[in-house]
């Protein structure tokens, strides 16, 4: 993705079809990180702290979104112009890549950093599910499963307004309301703060609802997903 993100200025100026070539790109290879990341924290999150360790790593997407909003308007007015973003993110993005490479395994039983007490820990309460190399992917029962479909429609629906919220802000900020390209980023960057602040917030409520069983892991889910929408 990183590789991708740095090509964009390159191709934007040559060709419409390599531009789009390389955004189709970017996208196909940062959708591989959701199903990963939470095949991670199967792993290292154990079922009584997973709302909260969850939250806290997922809110970083829109830590990032509020970071990165005053940096890239900041990157804007630079000589470099709006390429330098893409520059600039695109080498940042390499050097978390290999950080992470450095620092990330799959399974406690992997990492040598750990002490032996948390990885006996970790192995107790996260029990890893047991791959089947030879058993076939139900790609039928997949696609005609009514729960999967149901997660699709919501993911869609938190995704368009995600995004649309996103794209749409800052235009408001700037041809409605008049703000200049500074002010515009960092106001436009406050509610992902919000955001960040409200998924700690209920990933914490959502492990306290489960470990003292006051409600079972469907409807905490449902209820969390209803109020995230």
């Amino acid at each position: 993705m990183s590789t991708s993100t740095i090509l964009v200025p390159v191709v934007a100026i040559r060709s419409l079809y390599l531009f789009c070539a390389v955004r189709v790109l970017t996208g196909l290879t940062s959708a591989s990180w959701f199903p990963g990341f939470y095949q991670l924290w199967a792993a290292w999150a154990p079922p009584n702290e997973r709302g909260l360790l969850i939250g806290f790593a997922y809110a970083g997407l829109h830590v990032g979104s509020a970071i990165t909003m005053p940096i890239t308007g900041a990157l804007c007015q630079t000589s470099l112009g709006w390429s330098l973003v893409f520059y600039f993110y695109g080498a940042v993005s390499f050097v978390y890549c290999m950080i992470w490479f450095m620092f990330v395994y799959d399974e406690p039983k992997l990492n040598p950093r750990i002490s032996m007490k948390e990885k006996t820990y970790l192995e107790s309460t996260c029990p890893v599910i047991m791959k089947n190399s030879q058993g076939k992917i139900p790609i039928k029962s997949i696609l005609t499963s009514l729960p999967v479909w149901a997660f699709i429609v919501v993911n869609i629906g938190i995704d368009w307004n995600l995004y649309t919220f996103l794209t749409s802000v800052p235009t408001y900020m700037r041809e409605v309301l008049h703000f200049d390209f500074q002010q515009n980023a960092l106001l436009s960057s406050l509610p992902y703060i919000g955001m960040w602040i409200g998924q700690l917030i209920f990933g914490w409520i959502s492990d306290i609802l489960l470990t003292r069983r006051i409600l079972t892991l469907s409807v905490v889910r449902k209820l969390m997903n209803s109020i995230g929408e």
